[in-house]
């Protein structure tokens, strides 16, 4: 019997920090119940078909808790990295046509984020559930208790790379997803600079520079929006991928 309750306290400890961990479990206005009864309700359904595990000492098994909340959190943040390029995006698309004056709390990044990043993080958090990734992240961890038992996660640190490859992967995705409004504003200022050269007694970024800026940018927003979030989900897509790989990079 204390065999099986260790293994149930392993696989809810890996289980329940990675649930915690993502962007949509962990947003404000959820109830913190909501994660650790989900946690708890999958080890529920997996602890009958895991073989049990048998640890000696309270040292050990307070070591072999902290690898499992160890490669749990480091599942989360990969996939939180992927979360976090439509929200890199978001705000400079935001800063850059003059919205970004406008802020909301975002109760997905749990920041004072613009109101085109909010936005965006909402309709990413629903495109994430309407491709029903969530159920796949589900397998995937489901699987890793066979690649990986419970109290058996060496090193979680071996997934290091693949953590450092997520966060340059979203400073890539977030550039990309941003450059259609970047290019735009871009020629916005080139023009409004060649009328300031024209009649440089008028200040005309003041006068329709802000305006046109804003103007073209939320119509290009509203004609690239759809192309943004179908490239962003095939990142996530690929992002929860991943997370197999980096199961065998800890393995």
């Amino acid at each position: 019997m204390e065999d099986v309750l260790i293994t149930a306290a392993l696989l809810f400890a890996r289980m329940s920090t990675l649930i915690q961990g993502l962007p949509l479990f962990g947003a404000q206005g959820v109830p913190k119940s909501v994660p650790l009864l989900t946690a708890m309700m999958i080890t529920v359904l997996v602890v009958p078909g895991t073989p049990t595990v048998h640890l000696e000492g309270v040292g050990a098994v307070t070591f072999a808790l902290s690898m499992e909340m160890a490669l749990g959190w480091m599942m989360a943040l990969s996939l939180k990295a992927i979360f976090s390029a439509l929200a890199l995006a978001s705000e400079l698309m935001s800063m850059q046509t003059g919205m970004g004056m406008a802020t909301l709390f975002d109760p997905l990044q749990k920041a004072q984020n613009g109101m085109l990043g909010t936005l965006a993080s909402w309709l990413s958090g629903l495109l994430f559930l309407e491709m029903g990734l969530h159920h796949r992240v589900l397998e995937i961890v489901v699987m890793s208790f066979e690649l990986i038992p419970p109290g058996q996660v060496n090193s979680p640190l071996s997934a290091a790379p693949h953590i450092a490859e997520s966060v340059g992967l979203c400073w890539v995705i977030g550039y990309q997803l941003a450059g259609p409004v970047l290019a735009m504003v871009w020629m916005v200022n080139i023009f409004i600079a060649v009328l300031t050269k024209l009649a440089p007694k008028m200040n005309v970024f003041f006068s329709i520079g802000m305006t046109v800026t804003s103007v073209a940018g939320i119509y290009l927003l509203a004609v690239s929006f759809p192309w943004v979030l179908r490239a962003h989900s095939d990142a996530m897509a690929q992002a929860v991928e991943g997370l197999e790989q980096l199961i065998l990079l800890v393995r």
